[in-house]
């Protein structure tokens, strides 16, 4: 590095550490070139994680999120016309944070231009306490932010309907059994990418009026509008089995993702949505162990 650039460096540096909030700067093509020591405090990466890496890699609805058309024209209509104007997404967004839970977050977006390299400021606002008050008072927290699926807190008041409307259904929690395994060997945005591809071939698998939601960190929440028979419930556990035998192409892995699936049925006439959810979580891990001890007796030949 030249004296020029590494004095060039050392100043931008000083710059952004500045700054009160978390900042990254980001070329044209989105791709994290710095970014300041707060970041590492909000989100918990270091330079080697995510230098080169494009922005959806912590942000993944980051750029959707600011209603432009064709964000490529608006960097180059920005720069070309030498002025600063500030996007920001209004609606809550969430980072990745390296110990795997989501951040909710405001980011806004500025061009820039350091040493005659077109950049992006990208500011990121914590909202963590905005987004918990907007949970309580029913505003948010409908959506997962990693699948878009229903969450948890929607899943369970559906679960609460059904049982105060007293209809049938049948009730399917389903377990990424290998998620931790992928988060701990291939890192979070591997791992979440395989919980986004794994919702969309459930839904594409189920019918339009069963209800999916993610319940827990791998875990999901599917809600049939009817009793299933005995061949039903055996139909439905194979057809999901074999939905997911493919593996999946993430960047350059080929990833697995093996589940395990615990039924319960209205009929059986639980207490409360807690109790046909523990029901649920129970058998889904007797299925598990079971699988797993043909595996073994399998390998001594058994």
């Amino acid at each position: 590095m030249s004296k020029q650039n590494l004095e060039s460096a050392i100043l931008v540096n000083s710059i952004i550490n500045a700054i009160p909030e978390a900042v990254l700067l980001v070329n044209e093509k989105f791709q994290i070139k710095e970014y300041n020591q707060n970041l590492t405090h909000f989100l918990g990466y270091s330079k080697p994680d995510i230098l080169g890496e494009g922005l959806e890699s912590i942000i993944p609805k980051g750029l959707d999120e600011l209603n432009v058309p064709d964000i490529d024209q608006f960097a180059a209509n920005q720069f070309s016309a030498n002025q600063s104007a500030i996007l920001t997404a209004e609606e809550f967004l969430f980072a990745n944070h390296t110990e795997g839970h989501q951040v909710p977050l405001k980011l806004s977006l500025c061009p820039v231009v350091i040493d005659e390299h077109q950049l992006f400021l990208v500011t990121l606002k914590d909202m963590t306490a905005e987004y918990e008050n907007a949970k309580e008072s029913g505003g948010a927290g409908q959506k997962d932010p990693i699948t878009q699926l229903p969450d948890q807190q929607a899943f369970q008041q559906r679960l609460a309907y059904s049982l105060s409307a007293n209809t049938d259904f049948s009730l399917a929690v389903i377990d990424v059994d290998n998620f931790e395994r992928v988060e701990t060997t291939q890192g979070v945005t591997v791992a979440n990418q395989l919980l986004r591809l794994v919702s969309r071939r459930l839904q594409n698998r189920l019918r339009t009026t069963d209800y999916i939601s993610r319940i827990n960190k791998s875990h999901f929440g599917i809600l049939i509008p009817n009793e299933l028979t005995d061949n039903e419930k055996y139909l439905f556990v194979d057809k999901l089995h074999a939905t997911l035998a493919k593996s999946f192409k993430i960047s350059k892995h080929n990833v697995e993702a093996s589940i395990s699936i615990g039924l319960v049925q209205s009929s059986e006439a639980y207490k409360d949505s807690d109790q046909y959810l523990d029901i649920a979580y129970m058998r889904k891990e007797r299925e598990k162990s079971l699988r797993d001890t043909r595996k073994k007796l399998k390998i001594i030949g058994l």
